[in-house]
């Protein structure tokens, strides 16, 4: 059963790891949600834009996140969040200076 288990554990190492990440972040760790608006009427355009970066910062940076989204709420007002550990709050802070941020339950 040992060896089994060994199999089972290597050939799916990445989505065990990927899994206990996801129970890391969403069950044990103190989530909080970062906010950056975006106002005007090509808000949704530079919201996007900024997402993207975003992205790429946190690839870079090495950052884990439970989620990192873009909502539309109407022509002229959209924003950016990612939520992550309430660890990483002085990072983001001083790096990317959200406008607003959000304690997750």
């Amino acid at each position: 059963y040992y060896n089994n288990f060994k199999i089972f554990c290597y050939k799916y190492n990445k989505i065990l790891r990927q899994f206990l990440l996801y129970l890391l972040l969403n069950y044990i760790m103190k989530l909080i949600k970062l906010i950056w608006d975006f106002k005007g009427p090509n808000s949704d355009k530079t919201a996007e834009h900024f997402k993207s970066h975003l992205d790429q910062f946190l690839k870079i940076e090495n950052k884990t996140f439970s989620d990192l989204g873009l909502e539309i709420v109407n022509d002229f007002y959209s924003f950016v969040f990612v939520i992550t550990s309430i660890d990483d709050l002085n990072f983001f802070k001083e790096k990317l200076k959200p406008n607003r941020g959000q304690k997750v339950n």
